[in-house]
């Protein structure tokens, strides 16, 4: 089996790259975890990772195609669990950094701050990745080339128009899903204790 060959593998790979800031979300944000030189270099990767997660949102672009091609049913669920499978990635991963700050007595405004940050940041790398085409690693490979458009896509009006739409979407998704996980972890506390 090659998942990730075939008329929806691009969704597998996006599904994929969507995973990896939750997996580094489950090894970073750890009760205990030491936040040394590797620590921050790990906390690194996940800011560099974590806009996969709520890019699967914008393949909504290849839905009609698809639709075309495969059928109304087929598509729909696929596109389901895609989009599903992304913005759960992106709650998971931020409701784990949200803990561990709140365990460590962090303040609620940074905490807050935190969200926000995370959310304006994947709002940038969805446009960069969607308009310009960069991938999480182009921060290593041409950082240049990645704050170049960064700079000039902030100073474009339908840009930033753009960017605060994914913003609002992934905010909101966040603040409830991580709402309602903080309200199962608490309900699963008191049936436990």
């Amino acid at each position: 089996m090659q998942p990730f060959r075939g008329p929806w593998g691009w969704m597998y790979w996006n599904l994929t790259l969507a995973a990896v800031p939750m997996l580094l979300a489950f090894v970073l944000f750890r009760r205990r975890a030491r936040t040394g030189v590797v620590w921050w270099a790990g906390v690194a990767l996940f800011v560099a990772f974590l806009p996969n997660a709520p890019y699967v949102l914008t393949d909504i672009q290849h839905y009609a195609f698809d639709v075309a091609r495969f059928g109304r049913t087929t598509s729909m669920v696929r596109y389901a669990a895609l989009f599903a499978g992304g913005m759960a990635a992106y709650v998971i991963a931020m409701w784990r950094c949200t803990r561990f700050m709140v365990a460590r007595r962090v303040a609620i405004v940074g905490v807050v701050a935190v969200n926000a940050c995370a959310c304006a940041l994947c709002s940038v790398g969805v446009y960069l990745g969607r308009v310009h085409r960069f991938n999480s690693w182009d921060i290593v490979r041409t950082p240049e080339s990645v704050a170049e458009a960064a700079f000039h896509s902030l100073s474009s009006r339908a840009a930033l128009v753009g960017m605060a739409k994914v913003f609002a979407v992934i905010a909101i998704g966040a603040l409830v899903g991580i709402v309602l996980l903080d309200a199962v972890a608490s309900l699963r506390r008191r049936q436990s204790a």
